[in-house]
């Protein structure tokens, strides 16, 4: 996969992920959805990461994905390398 498609494809999908918190937030209902968007949003943010030789955290939880504040320390040392996923 090309660095500008995964790039664009993380920005969406951390949209998407934003909006799905918010309806998950009132109801259960897609809270299966959530969890099934952050664990792919984690694997492409290890997947860019690895691509510009930027550190990843190696602890993971169980259930797969990230812990929270190792998304965030990957997220801020993408974008100082240039990949900011946080802005479209």
């Amino acid at each position: 996969m090309k660095f500008e498609d995964l790039l664009r494809q993380l920005r969406d999908q951390r949209t998407r992920i934003g909006e799905l918190r918010e309806v998950a937030a009132k109801s259960d209902d897609d809270i299966g959805t959530l969890m099934a968007e952050q664990a792919l949003y984690d694997s492409r943010l290890v997947d860019l990461a690895r691509m510009l030789d930027v550190p990843v955290p190696h602890a993971m939880p169980r259930e797969g994905g990230l812990y929270a504040d190792h998304r965030v320390l990957i997220e801020d040392r993408l974008a100082e390398a240039g990949a900011d996923v946080r802005t479209g």
